[in-house]
């Protein structure tokens, strides 16, 4: 099966856009091929119109596209020691906070975030949302890749389910709600060849 199976994903500046999905469905590998980290097998990624190889996280930074991986995931260019102190040093929540205002600062256009509010308390998750709300009111475009619905339905403007590496129909949150949203993370939903293929019938490679 494959991670990624035709998945076609449109983010505009300024939406909040949200990928749910299992753990497995093949959200990391999305995350990944966006950030450069992973490059694909097929297909195309567009910037602004235009299709572009990111063939590496510091190409995808050149495009201004910003990544803030899981809390536990640190920093990519300080020491193994300076990123032990750090973790050390900070709670779950101001670590987030701090990565989350690290790539604030590098002015991105994307913004990918992974997990934002996992395992950080409720201070923590409402100054994170407000960061997130206060970037899309500035153009960014913002792609939050989660497991769970949680504030989802508070902050974004679409959302969609990655499941078995295959992508739901993309819906306006106000225009979908979490019973639908459910179905999808089972991998109850079709498209333009039919349904996502269940665990006994799995997809061609």
């Amino acid at each position: 099966m494959r991670a990624n199976d035709d998945v076609t994903l449109i983010v505009q500046p300024g939406e909040i856009h949200a990928v749910l999905g299992e753990n497995g469905a093949g959200k990391s590998t999305l995350m990944k091929i966006i950030y450069g980290a992973v490059r694909p097998d097929a297909g195309e990624i567009r910037w602004e119109g235009e299709a572009v190889e990111i063939a590496n996280p510091a190409a995808a930074r050149k495009l201004d596209v910003g990544m803030v991986f899981q809390h536990f995931s640190l920093l990519e260019t300080p020491t193994v020691g300076e990123n032990i102190a750090l973790a050390q040093s900070l709670s779950g929540g101001n670590l987030q906070k701090y990565i989350m205002g690290r790539e604030i600062l590098q002015v991105p256009k994307v913004l990918v975030v992974a997990q934002p509010t996992w395992g950080v308390d409720v201070g923590a998750a409402a100054f994170i949302r407000q960061q997130l709300l206060d970037l899309s009111a500035r153009g960014v475009a913002i792609l939050v890749i989660s497991e769970g619905l949680e504030e989802l339905f508070d902050i974004c403007d679409q959302i969609a389910v990655l499941a078995r590496g295959r992508l739901s129909p993309v819906r306006a949150t106000s225009a979908t709600n979490a019973e639908e949203i459910g179905r999808w993370m089972a991998g109850l939903f079709g498209d333009r060849e039919g349904a996502v293929p269940s665990a006994e019938q799995p997809a061609h490679a």
